[in-house]
């Protein structure tokens, strides 16, 4: 639906999502909807919101060891701090995204043009 420009709809299932994976012990899983629900609101202009949900769930990545998850997760909530007017944050999560990408032997080359777009 997000994809669709339908964020309404969007977003209804990912607070269900939220919801139904608190009640659950799968972390990766209601971390996988806090992202999902964060990059609805991000395109909704709740940037707040969106990185209230982006930094729940890089913790949990944290907390699993999915570095992958979690620098993924670090671009997205880059952009959530960028809306916010919040560069300096969000430049440091750029150079983390950017690190954990080095680590796992992945192209850092998007990460890189984003860190120069923000200088």
């Amino acid at each position: 639906h997000l994809s669709r420009g339908n964020h309404e709809t969007a977003l209804a299932y990912c607070d269900a999502s939220v919801r139904l994976f608190a009640l659950t012990t799968d972390i990766n899983g209601h971390a996988n909807a806090l992202v999902n629900r964060g990059r609805t609101r991000l395109a909704r202009g709740e940037h707040d919101h969106a990185a209230s949900d982006l930094s729940t769930a890089l913790t949990s990545y944290r907390q699993l060891s999915y570095p992958r998850n979690e620098a993924r997760t670090l671009l997205d909530f880059a952009d959530s701090l960028v809306a916010l007017k919040r560069t300096d944050e969000a430049r440091e999560m750029l150079f983390r995204a950017q690190s954990l990408f080095s680590d796992l032997r992945e192209s850092t080359d998007e990460v890189a043009e984003r860190i120069r777009r923000l200088s």
